[in-house]
């Protein structure tokens, strides 16, 4: 597990992650980190 180690994806395509900032290589928009929290709805 890498819990401590935070996820980045693009905000617009949020299938694209890294596990290190940079930019979405599909549309260039800066990478934001995800929060890995399970979604309970």
């Amino acid at each position: 597990m890498e819990g401590d180690q935070p996820m980045y994806a693009c905000p617009m395509h949020p299938e694209e992650t890294s596990d290190q900032p940079g930019n979405c290589p599909q549309c260039g928009m800066a990478m934001v980190v995800k929060e890995e929290k399970s979604e309970d709805e």
